[in-house]
């Protein structure tokens, strides 16, 4: 596979480099500081106006070679755009970003490649950063760029898409694979800081109005969920969401209605061994657990419910049989739920929203090493749907096949909680799941 390179790693750091040498859209330095070690991102002394003097701005296609890499002579290059916002590039891929182009200096963000872990070993190496193709990511990012969401009053009043609040049945032939009113997904019911315009309290509402008995979340951690938690306390004594968090108090694993971790932004990472505490499997692992008490329903979410909650409602969905194109078309609704973005109304931005995200969520599982072939390949040269389809063509194993298959030997789920969770999502007429 071209799009695999042999000599190249993917990650995300920003990057401060001393003892600059430039010449023409090339740059010698060396790596300066760990800039933001949660997430392995090096910072350099290089300041946006230094880049722009050199010729490099905003939506150039950049090569990043770090000499030595490794203390055993070898050279680690990559490619990245340079961009305003790590999310322009979509899931996995470095990038060279100045975040929301306040900051003085742009820093590496290593996406899913291994240094990022590692980046403390990367200080003082030197670096060649050299052009790759002037504004060669500008097409891509102009896009893929997304509005201000839709209001409540642009989408008619309509409460279940403001909220993207949603059955996940609702979707095309899903409810074929997966029973009706026992799987739902949406924004978060309870932080209002990411919900603005009361988009939380409506999600909230719809809890109550669904019934539904369980909630995961994705997104927070305790601490800020107890903060949320004191604050609807106070205005909405009644709420649904604070109702199943206390009902949690005191109670652990399965016996909690009320179950979250809280995935940050790479959060792909945790679905690999050893990362994080393996975040991921831990979700996965509570829904067998909890399902398996005969609970009737469950409503998971981010903040959004668009990137996590997109990835667990998508290795659920597969797990069950959903075809492709179904699959697909629940993670793009919240597209058209957010910023109107559909393939009825504008199909080229759609198609490249869904190669950029839905489509690399679901290679990330059709894989079978996905914590070493995800950081080697070009992100910026490769097209995760035609990959995809090619897998899904050319494989003995179907879409069903393979995500049993990324629960049970990627997250290490043990067999009897995957055919937990099948078994009770599966339809009443078991013939058309089997």
């Amino acid at each position: 596979m071209n799009n695999l390179l042999k000599a190249s790693i993917t990650f995300f750091l920003p990057l401060a480099f001393l003892g600059c040498s430039k010449t023409a859209n090339k740059i010698e330095t060396k790596v300066k500081e760990v800039s933001d070690p949660t997430f392995g991102n090096i910072a350099f002394n290089l300041t946006q106006k230094d880049f722009e003097e050199k010729g490099f701005n905003y939506d150039d296609l950049m090569k990043f070679t770090i000499h030595d890499y490794n203390n055993q002579g070898d050279d680690l290059s990559f490619e990245a755009a340079f961009v305003k916002n790590y999310n322009e590039v979509g899931y996995f891929a470095p990038c060279l970003c100045n975040y929301g182009g306040t900051n003085e200096s742009p820093e590496i963000s290593f996406g899913i490649m291994p240094q990022k872990d590692n980046a403390d070993s990367l200080l003082d190496k030197s670096v060649t950063i050299e052009m790759v193709k002037k504004q060669g990511y500008r097409a891509t990012r102009e896009l893929v760029n997304v509005a201000t969401k839709l209001t409540y009053e642009e989408l008619g009043r309509d409460n279940l898409a403001f909220a993207n609040f949603r059955d996940v049945t609702d979707v095309g032939s899903i409810a074929e694979y997966i029973k009706a009113g026992q799987l739902y997904r949406g924004s978060s019911p309870f932080n209002s800081k990411n919900n603005p315009d009361n988009r939380d309290y409506v999600a909230d509402v719809y809890l109550g109005v669904e019934e539904i008995e369980n909630e995961i979340s994705l997104a927070d951690t305790d601490a800020k969920i107890e903060e949320y938690m004191s604050s609807i306390s106070s205005k909405r004594p009644n709420s649904n969401t604070l109702r199943l968090y206390n009902e949690s108090k005191g109670k652990e694993g399965a016996n909690k209605s009320f179950f979250s971790v809280c995935l940050a932004s790479d959060y792909y990472t945790t679905s690999i061994p050893n990362k994080n505490g393996n975040l991921v499997k831990q979700v996965f692992e509570y829904f067998a657990d909890r399902s398996s008490k005969d609970y009737e329903s469950f409503y998971f979410h981010c903040n959004e419910g668009k990137d996590r909650t997109g990835f667990f409602a998508m290795v659920l969905e597969a797990l069950m049989g959903v075809p492709l194109e179904d699959l697909v078309a629940d993670a793009m609704l919240t597209f058209k739920n957010y910023y109107n973005v559909s393939i009825v109304n504008n199909k080229e931005k759609y198609d490249a929203l869904a190669n950029l995200l839905i489509y690399r969520h679901i290679y990330s599982i059709l894989i079978d090493n996905p914590s070493e072939q995800l950081g080697k390949i070009n992100w910026y040269n490769f097209n995760a749907k035609e990959e995809v389809e090619n897998i899904i063509s050319n494989n003995q194993d179907s879409l069903k096949d393979k995500a049993e298959k990324y629960l049970l030997n990627v997250l290490g789920v043990e067999e009897e909680k995957i055919q937990a969770i099948q078994d009770w999502l599966k339809p009443d007429n078991a013939l058309i799941f089997n």
